[in-house]
């Protein structure tokens, strides 16, 4: 009687089923990086956006407080051009008698200054009603109130507008308050 033989089998290599299932874990860890890749790229694009405005608004705030003192009251630039930030708290209870914030949340045109600054060409320019272009060009509008919480002092406060590069409209603000006592001088 014979006696079966062993198969001697050795199995060397992957099968396909193994490779197959190989790469889909590859391409989803691969499709993983690439979304996070591009997470990372809008959001070092909004942080760009916003280190941008705080600059500009810093600047125009830095150069408005630079101003003399004694220059306070004749500065068109410390001025309330359009007086929607003076005289508005004619009853003295600290708020604006119209229902605002004394003009200092104006922007554009109807604030006491704007400029619009594009950024990829360093240019600035005076045309405060065009369409701001997304993450080019950035609005800086400044505001005066006259004695708004307190009388002999100016609130200004800088605001600065884009729309950033998902399409949203976005602004920061800046905001302090000079004296106008001529004492401190």
């Amino acid at each position: 009687m014979r006696l079966p033989m062993k198969m001697i089998t050795r199995q060397k290599g992957f099968t396909l089923l193994e490779v197959l299932a190989a790469i889909m874990v590859f391409a989803f860890g691969m499709l993983a990086l690439y979304r996070l890749q591009a997470a990372s790229v809008v959001s070092n694009a909004h942080s760009d956006e916003i280190t941008q405005s705080l600059v500009l608004g810093q600047s125009r705030m830095e150069f408005l407080m630079s101003r003399p003192y004694t220059r306070l009251l004749i500065d068109p630039l410390l001025m309330d051009l359009d007086g929607d930030g003076t005289d508005q708290d004619l009853n003295g209870d600290a708020a604006d008698d119209d229902g605002g914030d004394y003009g200092l949340d104006d922007v554009g045109a109807a604030s006491d200054w704007c400029m619009t600054v594009d950024t990829t060409k360093n240019l600035s320019v005076a045309n405060c009603t065009a369409a701001l272009r997304p993450a080019i060009d950035y609005r800086i509008s400044h505001n005066i109130a006259v004695d708004k919480q307190y009388s002999q002092t100016r609130t200004i406060r800088v605001i600065v507008t884009w729309v950033g590069i998902e399409g949203k409209a976005m602004g920061i603000t800046h905001s302090t308050t000079l004296n106008d006592d001529k004492s401190i001088e």
